[in-house]
């Protein structure tokens, strides 16, 4: 029973990180594509 708790456990952190690098790539892509729009309308008020 203890094993199984500890697998459970293990497996959980795991996709919890899984889950974290997902969303901090899906950040910064997000990021990467506001900040191009941005540039590229500055560039079409000039």
């Amino acid at each position: 029973i203890n094993d199984e708790s500890t697998n459970s456990t293990l497996d959980y952190s795991q996709v919890n990180e899984e889950s974290m690098l997902s969303y901090s790539l899906n950040n910064l892509v997000s990021i990467l594509s506001y900040n191009r729009v941005s540039v590229e309308s500055k560039i079409k008020l000039k």
